[in-house]
C-alpha cells in the first residue's frame, strides 16, 4: 500500500553522529581507565536500553549513578552536535518527500527540547510535520513515547512507515504495527540489523522504492 506518513528516528539515520558518540564514550572509558573502542565494536555492542551498552563497553554500572552517566555524555554532546553533518542525501530525501506531500515525522528518544533545537541547528525543521521526542536525557520510553503519540493521530498504520538505524527501531514499530525499514549510516552495524528480518537500505533515497 502507498505510504502516506513517514516516521524518522534521529540519530544516525536522519543526522550522522556515531564518530561523536564513540569519541564520547571513549573519554568515559578512558577516564575509568578502561579501553577505548573500534567503531566495529561500537556498532557491535550498541544497544537500548543505554545502560545496557555502557555495561557491554566495561564500565561498572552497578556502582555507578546512570543519572550521572547520563550527564556526563550529553553535556558535551550538546555542545558538540554541531560539528556532524546530516547523513548523505538526507536534505535531498527530505525534499522529494515533501515535494511528494508526505507527511514526515521525526521520532526521537532525545530529550524534546534537545531535539527541537539539533533539528533547527541542521535548518531540517521544515520538513517536518511534527517532532517527537522524550522528556529527559536518559534515552528511555522511545516505545511508549510512541504509542501514546500514534494514538493522537488517527493514522491508517499501513500507510506508515517507520525509518531507524537500530533494532530499537523496529521493536518500536513492531509496537506501532506499522512497516520499517533499517538503514546501514547508523550506530549498529548490517549483521545486526539484517537479523530484524527487515528491509535494509544504504542511502535515504532507498526509501522511494519502497513508499509506493
Amino acid at each position: 500500500m502507498k505510504k502516506t506518513t513517514v516516521i524518522f528516528d534521529w540519530n544516525g539515520t536522519l543526522i550522522d553522529d556515531v564518530d561523536l558518540c564513540l569519541n564520547l564514550l571513549n573519554t568515559m572509558l578512558v577516564k575509568r581507565n578502561l579501553q577505548p573502542l573500534s567503531v566495529e565494536r561500537y556498532r557491535e555492542i550498541f544497544t537500548f536500553p543505554v545502560i545496557e551498552y555502557y555495561k557491554k563497553a566495561g564500565i561498572d554500572v552497578e556502582n555507578e549513578s546512570f543519572d550521572d552517566l547520563a550527564v556526563e555524555f550529553m553535556d558535551p554532546y550538546v555542545e558538540q552536535y554541531r560539528t556532524c553533518s546530516l547523513v548523505s542525501h538526507c536534505k535531498e530525501a527530505l525534499t522529494c518527500l515533501k515535494e511528494k506531500r508526505l507527511r514526515c515525522v521525526v521520532l526521537s528518544a532525545t530529550k524534546q527540547d534537545y531535539l527541537e533545537e539539533q533539528v533547527s541547528a541542521f535548518g531540517i525543521e521544515e520538513f517536518f510535520d511534527e517532532l517527537v521526542g522524550i522528556q529527559d536525557i536518559k534515552a528511555a520510553g522511545k516505545i511508549e513515547r510512541a504509542k501514546q503519540w500514534m494514538s493522537t493521530q488517527g493514522i491508517d498504520k499501513e500507510e506508515c512507515i517507520m525509518v531507524g538505524d537500530s533494532i530499537h527501531d523496529s521493536e518500536v514499530a513492531v509496537e506501532l504495527g506499522i512497516d520499517c525499514l533499517l538503514s546501514t549510516t547508523g550506530h549498529q552495524n548490517r549483521e545486526r540489523l539484517e537479523a530484524c528480518g527487515r528491509i535494509i537500505i544504504d542511502d535515504l533515497m532507498q526509501i522511494f522504492d519502497y513508499i509506493g
